[in-house]
């Protein structure tokens, strides 16, 4: 059982180290709260939610240990007489001297420690395997293309590929749409979003 993980120095060294139990039958548990959300103990995390890294996350938030009877332990242990108006104090009195931190230490959301304005935890949070992505790559000497030629290939793309997407997408629900442009060369993901599903569209960039 490896504790506080985020904190070992060298933790990836750590893991590869004490994987080799699983050989034997044995179990690995890396328990651990977070510190900031771009650090070995978040990749690890994940990238098992993606499926490249074996094992499974359990997430634990205070308030849910709270309501598995946290409280009536600790008034066990204290001798306190238990009541609801005495656990609510309790847990206010616990997120008072949490302060700012209480968000990371007890709800298990991770610090943006990167400046990112989406932290990867947070993105890979919302990501799902059932997100459809389509891919067009424009080939080289695109650009050199007449504007008309170029327009008719990619709305016989958008027609075949894109538009049974968004026929598909209900009426009703307001939907959302992302981009980021690719303007030397790269990638430009557009990433379109409604009520209760999403898609993802990534197109190269001309």
């Amino acid at each position: 059982m490896i504790d506080e993980a985020e904190f070992h120095e060298q933790l990836d060294e750590l893991l590869k180290a004490a994987l080799a139990m699983l050989i034997w039958g044995g179990k690995v548990r890396v328990i651990s709260t977070h510190d900031g959300d771009d650090n070995p103990f978040n990749t690890l995390i994940g990238d098992i939610r993606a499926g490249r890294q074996g094992g499974s996350v359990q997430r634990i938030t205070f308030k849910e240990a709270v309501t598995e009877g946290l409280f009536h332990r600790v008034c066990l242990r204290t001798g306190r007489e238990w009541s609801a108006a005495a656990e609510a104090e309790w847990m206010a009195s616990v997120y008072k001297f949490y302060g700012t931190g209480a968000s990371e230490e007890l709800d298990c959301i991770p610090a943006n420690g990167g400046g990112a304005w989406l932290s990867r935890a947070l993105i890979e949070s919302r990501m799902s395997a059932d997100t459809p992505v389509l891919r067009l790559t424009c080939p080289e000497g695109y650009e050199l293309k007449s504007d008309e030629t170029r327009w008719s290939e990619t709305q016989g793309w958008l027609d075949t590929h894109l538009k049974p997407l968004l026929d598909a997408l209900p009426r009703g629900a307001r939907s959302f749409l992302g981009r980021d442009f690719g303007r030397s060369g790269g990638l430009s993901p557009v990433t379109a979003k409604e009520s209760g599903t999403s898609g993802a569209i990534r197109a190269g960039a001309a």
